[in-house]
């Protein structure tokens, strides 16, 4: 019972994002996401929806430390050797803070994941996350087919 439950939630998940795929790619990768995290986790119904409301607060998190350092950034056509040694250092600082802020917030989530769906599958959880990641950059990144020469005649 529990498979069949946890089929069609794939089978609804991959279907919602065919239609909104050509609205938004983004959208149908994190379906694409959800449903492999569904599926290897052996997520239930409960699991997923308190799982992937989490995954979007840290996302939200994440980009809203980043969006503060951007602001700190000088404008991107001036360089390096232009800027006074403050202002490196004052950069470097920036980024450096960013980072631990970035690092704190997936600590913090890590702990949430735990609670939902235990240690050892939120360990898998990131594997799978990380494996799902090269994959899709891998089949984003093929180099297009050479066009074939003409024939002789």
């Amino acid at each position: 019972m529990k498979k069949i439950v946890k089929l069609l939630t794939l089978v609804l998940i991959m279907t919602s994002a065919g239609m909104f795929a050509q609205k938004n790619g983004k959208a149908d990768k994190q379906a694409k996401r959800e449903a492999v995290l569904i599926e290897k986790l052996e997520l239930t119904d409960v699991e997923s929806e308190k799982l992937f409301a989490t995954q979007k607060m840290m996302k939200t998190e994440l980009k809203a430390s980043k969006d503060a350092f951007k602001k700190l950034k000088p404008n991107k056509d001036q360089k390096i050797d232009d800027m006074s040694d403050a202002e490196v250092a004052e950069m470097i600082a920036a980024g450096f803070d960013m980072k631990q802020q970035a690092l704190d917030i997936r600590k913090k989530y890590n702990d949430k994941y735990v609670a939902i769906i235990g240690v050892k599958r939120t360990a898998k959880m990131y594997h799978i996350l990380r494996e799902h990641r090269k994959s899709s950059k891998k089949n984003s990144h093929t180099p297009p087919t050479p066009p074939t020469p003409p024939a002789h005649k």
